[in-house]
Parts: C-alpha cells; sequence; structure tokens
C-alpha cells in the first residue's frame, strides 16, 4: 500500500508541474528570428538581447487585431536609422509556445524595414527576455529557461 501511495504522489507531482520548452529559433541574415502567435495569429520577433525594450511594429495592428493609443507618445528610442517615437499597446496576447502564460507589454515602433525586409513584425528585447528568465543558447539555436 506504501509503495502505491508513492508511485501515485509521484505520478501526480510530474502531471502537476509545467514543463517549459525550449524554443526554437533560426538565423535568418545573422538574426536570430522565433514564430509565436500575436493575438492567435503566428508572427514572426527578432530576438535582441541588445534591445532595452520589446516592441511591436505599429502598421501591423490590423493584421494581428492588437490597438494603439496614439494620442501621445510614452518615449522615444534611438537607434542607426535616429530617433523614434513608441506609443502604448493594447489587445495583445502574446504567445511563444503552447505552455507560455506571459502577460507582456510591448510597446509601439515603426519597424518598416524588418517587416519589410524579413517578415519581422516585433522584437523581443532583455526586457522581455529577463521578465521570463530566459537565456539565448546560440549553439543549439534555443531560447530557453534559465537554471
Amino acid at each position: 500500500m506504501k509503495k502505491l501511495f508513492l508511485i501515485l504522489l509521484t505520478v501526480l507531482t510530474f502531471s502537476c508541474v509545467k514543463v517549459e520548452k525550449d524554443i526554437p529559433f533560426i538565423i535568418v541574415n545573422n538574426l536570430p528570428i522565433i514564430e509565436a502567435e500575436l493575438n492567435g495569429v503566428t508572427a514572426k520577433f527578432l530576438i535582441d538581447s541588445g534591445a532595452a525594450i520589446s516592441v511591436l511594429d505599429l502598421n501591423s495592428m490590423y493584421i494581428y487585431g492588437y490597438g494603439i493609443d496614439m494620442s501621445k507618445p510614452i518615449g522615444f528610442v534611438n537607434g542607426v536609422g535616429g530617433q523614434e517615437k513608441t506609443y502604448t499597446l493594447k489587445n495583445i496576447k502574446f504567445k511563444r509556445n503552447e505552455n507560455d502564460t506571459t502577460n507582456f507589454n510591448f510597446k509601439g515602433l515603426n519597424l518598416r524595414t524588418f517587416r519589410e525586409d524579413f517578415g519581422i513584425v516585433g522584437i523581443l528585447g532583455s526586457d522581455y527576455l529577463l521578465k521570463n528568465d530566459l537565456s539565448i543558447d546560440y549553439e543549439k539555436s534555443v531560447i530557453r529557461k534559465r537554471k
């Protein structure tokens, strides 16, 4: 009876543990890219640990069904091409795999070059990676939970 109880307890324990799977990425022009769901639609995201914030393309809102508050910019992003305004986004459901339950606030930014050249809708920056305790394994081409 004791053995049966221990076996049952072990099975229940492991069946209740949520296993985080590795998230594979591909390299396109030396850029790591993953596919994830954005409001139920598959989208491509650049993984950029050097980016301070995570952003979605302002011009993709109709395809993916999120809203933008354009009443005033919430900040600015400086890059090679100059300075761009960022905006508050709403109605975003982001899911990187079947186990993902992450609620994350992306900022809105014009990502025209990424969208047109690579089909990228968003950038997952260091804020996203840190909040979700993720690391990038370039050798195995996966993103995974830190140990």
